[in-house]
């Protein structure tokens, strides 16, 4: 920021993101206009033993050797099939120009976001949360409810007893402690602005123009 000379910015952060949104309007709130959550909002203490508990996982998946066409190609089945349920055209520009993390710095983040709790109570910025109601379709939709009936019950089991509890109590943290924070759940994955795109946009954009405190 000093170096663009912008004395104050909004941010927006996706996922572990919400975490340095966060800090950074904690430590300097003479430096933060507004944030944006998506689906940013939940703790992330517990996170390896909610994840590890799930029992239907899909395939691991490793980009098969040969041409760009080719690692695209099945990048663009596997989101069908397993990640998403579908295919975008920022998806593939993801692809294209932002290679994925690597384990190591993956873990240094979530380690980090882990011992260092989200300052919500010192943040003065207002801030808006979109959070993303997960449900069987959107998160097992590689499942078949009656061929892989064994799998679906102890899917939604985990959903419903394990992972959605403990969306829940980050997402209430952050409407008790946050003091100016506003949120709107969609029913949606964990990457709502790719499955949700015009609808992520419309909220975003009237939060951030809006004069007055949500």
């Amino acid at each position: 920021m000093d170096s663009l000379q912008l004395k104050r910015a909004s941010l927006i952060g996706h996922s572990i993101a919400g975490a340095e949104i966060t800090r950074f309007a904690a430590r300097w709130p003479d430096r933060t206009d507004r944030l944006v959550y998506l689906d940013a909002s939940h703790d992330f203490t517990g996170i390896d033993s909610v994840l590890g508990a799930n029992p239907a996982w899909p395939p691991s998946f490793s980009p098969p050797s040969g041409t760009a066409r080719d690692t695209l190609n099945a990048a663009r089945d596997r989101s069908k099939r397993y990640r998403f349920g579908y295919w975008s055209d920022a998806l593939e520009s993801g692809i294209l120009r932002s290679p994925s993390s690597d384990e190591a710095s993956d873990g240094c983040l979530l380690r980090d976001a882990t011992l260092h709790p989200k300052e919500y109570s010192a943040v003065q910025a207002p801030a808006l949360a979109l959070t993303a109601g997960y449900t069987m379709q959107n998160w097992f939709f590689y499942l078949d409810p009656i061929a892989d009936s064994v799998k679906w019950r102890g899917a939604e089991h985990w959903l419903t007893k394990v992972l959605q509890p403990w969306l829940a109590a980050g997402h209430e943290r952050f409407r008790r402690e946050m003091r100016s924070g506003r949120t709107i759940e969609l029913v949606a994955d964990h990457h709502l602005f790719n499955s949700h795109p015009d609808r992520t946009l419309r909220e975003i954009r009237g939060f951030l123009l809006s004069t007055a405190a949500p």
